[in-house]
């Protein structure tokens, strides 16, 4: 979680603002007072910039004291300064995947016990921000005091031609060209560690929602493996497998194929009508949140899935689920698994205490509910989907399981706003 640390100055400005930017670029966010004492801080318990923060104080003191500045050491991260009613911001350091140069740059060769190899061991630890967002964010610090309400383009116009040098320029070409050194190379990246994704699919497979919750939300100042050099692309792309992940952790959990699915495939097209890298990543959040939902409702209404179990009952549901849309009969099962129909009937009584054909008709049950609920099928092809031999029996069915007529539950339960949006 984030370390902050409030004084008893009062900020001059909504410190939530100092949060969202912390989340929101990934990078830490510090406020001095006028006495350069610090007064609230949100930085990541694992990361450390004290081999470059100190000499990025002192170049900006007493110099910028007053004045918006961007700062870069060797033009491969990068610090904003903000005065802020006597105050000083800090956000940084960040990276930009582009080639971007500041005017005031620090070099090495100006820094005290900061050699080339350690800048360079450290640098892939500075977590790669989009260059707009980061110009988003400090205007925003800038201008958020009363009084001021310049024109946004006009004032994000003025940021790039007072603090960074134009893209055409032969300087900025030499510098793209130095920057070679620092760029980002997967084996020296610092990935978030395989324990918080083998948590995160684990959460969803046992439906722990809470759980996901808090693992979604933890603070890592490492990264996934970059699938691409666009932020938007990268994201829809990390939230594609993220999707993938969730839904088989999902159907380990016992969520039904042909629910997660059909989950899936919304949720993939929903990504890529993502506009924003942000909006990619809340899709994708919403995905797993989803398919823990489903899985939580899933076991309460089914006690006892999940764990370790017999692998004759293993095979046995695999097979029921891979063939929920046909009549399914248990001496057929039983063929396709290689046991005898009484013997494989006793043993999955006596395992998941129920008969083997009622967990076939709740199983089928509980995808009319999902199809009720996330689809606008009819009954009637829901009824000839599922194998059932008329919409009749489905309904007789379905009323008995649930207490409801498939009409009523879907007037109660439909996701009109999931459908809409994933149309």
């Amino acid at each position: 979680m984030a370390e902050e640390n409030i004084m008893t100055e009062t900020p001059p400005v909504p410190t939530y603002l100092f949060y969202y930017i912390y989340r929101h670029l990934n990078t830490p966010v510090r406020l001095f007072g006028p006495d350069r004492r610090l007064i609230l801080e949100h930085v990541f318990p694992d990361f450390s910039d004290e081999i470059c923060f100190p000499q990025v104080m002192e170049a900006a003191y007493p110099t910028f004291k007053d004045r918006l500045s961007v700062f870069s050491i060797e033009q491969a991260v990068f610090y904003a300064w903000i005065p802020l009613k006597g105050c000083i911001a800090v956000i940084g350091p960040v990276r930009f995947s582009e080639g971007y140069a500041s005017h005031h740059c620090i070099s090495l060769s100006g820094m005290e016990d900061v050699t080339e190899a350690s800048f360079q061991e450290w640098c892939p630890h500075v977590w790669e921000a989009d260059f707009q967002d980061f110009t988003e964010c400090v205007l925003l610090l800038a201008n958020c005091t009363p009084g001021k309400a310049p024109d946004p383009a006009k004032a994000r116009r003025q940021l790039l031609t007072e603090h960074f040098l134009p893209e055409d320029t032969d300087e900025m070409n030499m510098i793209s060209l130095s920057r070679l050194l620092f760029d980002k190379r997967e084996s020296n990246f610092v990935h978030n560690p395989y324990n918080h994704e083998l948590r995160e699919v684990g959460a969803v497979e046992r439906g722990d929602t809470e759980e996901l919750d808090g693992i979604i939300h933890e603070d890592y100042s490492g990264r996934y493996g970059t699938l691409s050099s666009d932020p938007l692309r990268q994201e829809i792309d990390m939230g594609i497998v993220v999707v993938t992940l969730t839904s088989r952790a999902a159907i380990r959990g016992g969520l039904s194929p042909e629910a997660a699915f059909y989950l899936s495939d919304n949720y993939i097209q929903a990504l890529e009508k993502c506009t924003t890298p942000l909006s990619a990543k809340h899709t994708a959040q919403r995905a797993e949140m989803h398919y823990a939902r489903l899985v939580r409702e899933m076991k309460q209404d089914r006690p006892g899935v999940g764990g370790e179990e017999n692998p004759h009952i293993s095979r046995c549901k695999d097979y029921v689920y891979s063939h929920l849309h046909r009549k399914l009969q248990v001496q057929d099962i039983a063929s396709a698994i290689g046991l005898e129909p009484n013997y494989l009937s006793a043993l999955f009584k006596k395992y998941e205490q129920v008969t083997l054909k009622q967990y076939i008709m709740n199983a089928k049950i509980h995808l009319v509910q999902n199809l009720l609920t996330y689809s606008d099928y009819s009954c009637i092809e829901i009824a000839s989907y599922l194998g059932f031999t008329s919409q009749s029996h489905m309904g007789e069915s379905f009323r008995r399981v649930t207490g409801m007529t498939p009409k009523k539950y879907r007037e109660k339960y439909r996701k009109e706003d999931f459908l809409n949006e994933y149309k």
